[in-house]
């Protein structure tokens, strides 16, 4: 065996045992990223990954499939029409729905993010449940807009608590949703409002300010659990 006999995967595991010989479509029109063979002029520093992991014996990043060797490098990628790879996302940011949907977490928030009336967003789902929730903080400036217009005199802290925020939120959602073409799996079905922004003290956003996921979910867990 030789460098030139390993796929780069770039799909979780789970899914590539079970649809190995199928494509995955990241949204709209996207294009196949199993597998992509590594070409006769793969780069010295592929080879040394290549020779460390089967010297080594690291078989937690390595699989055969029809006696092909595939790397888990974590990554998701997207092939372009010139043929560039491109890295566009996290596997551990992605989560299969009851339905069998792939969702890509981080690049819906990113989307979502877009929107005026969101300063924090984190999107949540999973393999129970069929429909995608999210925990936003609205942005204060377009908030207390938003209040003057409709008459609402609360402070910004009370303003989060009431259904007309959640449910106007839940419209500018399906808005950007709409706007950026999203498929219906996509759109987020319900929200619970958050006052307080997301921070590094309490563990919910890494130095970068990147969602810590595991530290929301399980602050949140109670609002996700009678969300549908």
């Amino acid at each position: 065996m030789t460098p030139d006999d390993v796929y780069l995967s770039f799909l979780p595991l789970a899914h590539i045992l079970d649809r190995a010989n199928e494509e995955y479509f990241f949204r709209n029109g996207a294009r196949r990223l199993l597998p992509w063979k590594s070409s006769r002029g793969s780069m010295k520093g592929f080879r040394r990954l290549f020779r460390s992991l089967t010297q080594e014996g690291d078989s937690s990043s390595m699989l055969f499939i029809n006696s092909k060797l595939h790397l888990q490098i974590g990554d998701i990628g997207e092939i372009l029409p010139n043929g560039v790879l491109r890295i566009i996302d996290r596997k551990k940011n992605l989560i299969k729905l009851s339905q069998g949907e792939y969702v890509a977490l981080e690049h819906l928030e990113s989307i979502y993010g877009q929107n005026a009336i969101v300063q924090d967003i984190w999107v949540y789902g999973d393999s129970f449940k069929s429909v995608l929730v999210a925990v936003i903080v609205p942005n204060p400036e377009t908030v207390n807009r938003w209040a003057n217009d409709f008459g609402f005199t609360k402070p910004f802290e009370e303003l989060c608590s009431i259904s007309e925020l959640q449910e106007h939120i839940l419209l500018e959602l399906k808005s950007t949703a709409e706007k950026n073409k999203l498929s219906k799996f996509e759109y987020i079905k319900a929200v619970t409002v958050e006052a307080k922004p997301f921070d590094i003290e309490r563990g919910f956003v890494t130095a970068t300010l990147k969602n810590q996921r595991k530290n929301l979910l399980k602050f949140y867990r109670f609002q996700y659990l009678n969300f549908t």
